[in-house]
């Protein structure tokens, strides 16, 4: 690769603070603006390193990096470069604001890179402190304005005469913003979401929470939820209320539906303890990876803390029901079902 001979001299020059006021100025002159252009002289040569002069097209960017990544701001100017092809001009002369204060406001260093004529890009040099400054100068401000533009303005005064003191007085600082609604409180419950019973009165309402992210817990009418969601009292849902698959099928395996317990308790003489009967309504899927995939909704059932499984009934999606193996009909009295006889494939079975 041609190598790109370079020669630069950088001059970073940044007027951050201004210039002391001479004796006649009045006190209460406004602040100087803190300029955002950062004076810079460079050579401007062509690819076989001769100087170029006259007007010549420079492009600057600033870069995050030496040698790579994408420019952070870039601008192109048209200078005047002398028969040797040296040129002054000012970073930011082209933008209405100048150089963005966030350029430099990481603290990190900054690289300038230099394109003449849409040429290849001449090696970068590393911004010294001076423009650092411009970060400097934006503290100084509040939000780009001067402090002095969130004085709070004093209060009017009255119809009647003013007095002396009173002048004294409203030219000592702004007046006091007025007093905001005052909220009242007669405690609250820990953990209990906040309810305005009024426009200024706060009270405990009915949800209360436990824990926070994965871990926590909503209570309705309860301040110990045992679940994501737990409700102590009716609940009116009018919609689908939909239980969707744990994940999505794939080639080698579906996926049941989320499922819904149902669970009693009774009381177990052996154990002498209370034992938890879940049964479990679930949808299963069938014929995984086939050109006719199906489903079956499926009843399980689970003793105390074991998991629930099948019980071997299910409902196909034609409303065929199958029966746990075993299944008899009792009954001998006339209408009484024996049997069942059955005509449906045998994967509905």
């Amino acid at each position: 690769m041609k190598t790109i001979r370079f020669s630069v001299v950088a001059l970073f020059t940044m007027l951050v603070f201004p210039l002391f006021m001479s004796a006649q100025q009045p006190l209460l002159s406004a602040p100087a603006v803190v300029p955002r252009l950062v004076n810079f002289s460079g050579t401007a040569v062509n690819a076989q390193g001769k100087p170029l002069s006259g007007i010549t097209g420079i492009t600057f960017s600033i870069y995050k990096g030496q040698y790579d990544g994408a420019p952070l701001w870039m601008e192109t100017q048209n200078v005047q470069a002398d028969t040797r092809g040296n040129y002054s001009t000012q970073l930011g002369a082209t933008k209405s604001d100048g150089l963005p204060v966030e350029l430099f406001a990481s603290g990190e260093a900054r690289w300038l890179g230099v394109r003449v004529n849409g040429g290849e890009e001449q090696p970068r040099v590393m911004l010294l402190s001076v423009p650092y400054a411009l970060k400097a100068g934006d503290a100084a401000t509040i939000g780009g304005l001067p402090p002095s533009a969130f004085m709070l303005a004093a209060a009017p005064s009255s119809a009647g005469a003013s007095t002396s003191g009173d002048a004294a007085s409203s030219n000592a600082g702004p007046s006091a913003p007025p007093p905001a609604s005052a909220v009242t409180t007669s405690g609250g419950t820990v953990n209990a979401l906040p309810l305005w019973t009024t426009a200024t009165n706060v009270q405990s309402s009915a949800i209360t929470q436990t824990g926070s992210g994965a871990t926590a817990k909503i209570g309705i009418g309860t301040t110990a939820p045992t679940t994501a969601l737990d409700v102590h009292g009716g609940s009116a849902i009018r919609g689908t209320l939909v239980l969707p698959a744990t994940g999505v099928a794939t080639a080698s395996a579906g996926k049941v539906s989320q499922p819904e317990n149902f669970v009693a308790s009774s009381f177990s003489s052996a154990t002498s303890t209370p034992e938890s009967q879940t049964f479990q309504w679930q949808a299963t899927p069938t014929n995984n990876n086939t050109s006719n995939p199906g489903a079956t909704l499926n009843l399980l059932y689970g003793l105390g803390a074991t998991a629930p499984t099948q019980t071997g009934l299910r409902i196909g999606p034609k409303g065929i029901i199958a029966f746990a193996p075993g299944q008899t009909f009792p009954g001998t009295g006339p209408g009484t079902v024996k049997s069942v006889g059955f005509s449906a494939p045998s994967s509905d079975l």
